[in-house]
């Protein structure tokens, strides 16, 4: 399409203005964002064992740590895993993204459950093997719980001090 198409010109205004809200939304919510990356890091830099999550048990933080490796995968360069992308996102929903913790709880709970359905073999999604929760994943991509899953790891991922 040309430039000055009248459907393309809608369109562009309409990404600009969403990447206007997300500069906005971020810059109002810097701080606890700031303060959820410095959580994470002094759990990482903590001589004795990982401190208990806030918001998550165990067993979901892992379910939830598997899908952020699937979303920024490590390899030559740190992934959500490495970035420790689930305790930023751990703090996130005690702190500025509280309001939404019910509806995560639940959007995690109907995750799993829709999980052992699809593959009664894993334990769980985070015990699964990588080609299950490629799959499975993709089939619910378009989910509420999925997309703040997404979100919250890309802004734990690349709002990371460590990243500029």
């Amino acid at each position: 399409m040309k430039p000055t198409d009248p459907v393309s010109a809608p369109r562009r205004s309409f990404l600009f203005a969403g990447a206007a809200v997300w500069g906005a939304w971020v810059a109002a919510n810097w701080p606890a964002i700031a303060a959820a990356h410095a959580h994470a890091d002094q759990a990482a830099g903590s001589p004795e064992a990982e401190p208990e999550f806030e918001f998550l048990e165990a067993a979901d933080a892992a379910d939830v740590e598997a899908m952020g490796n699937l979303i920024v995968p490590g390899g030559a360069t740190p992934g959500a895993r490495e970035a420790r992308a689930v305790r930023f996102l751990d703090r996130a929903l005690c702190t500025f993204f509280a309001p939404w913790g019910a509806e995560f709880r639940l959007g995690l709970s109907d995750f799993q459950a829709a999980f052992r359905l699809t593959d009664t073999a894993a334990a769980s999604f985070a015990a699964a093997g990588a080609d299950a929760q490629l799959a499975f994943l993709a089939a619910n991509e378009r989910s509420a719980f999925f997309e703040s899953v997404r979100f919250l790891t890309i802004l734990g991922m690349f709002s990371a001090p460590t990243y500029g």
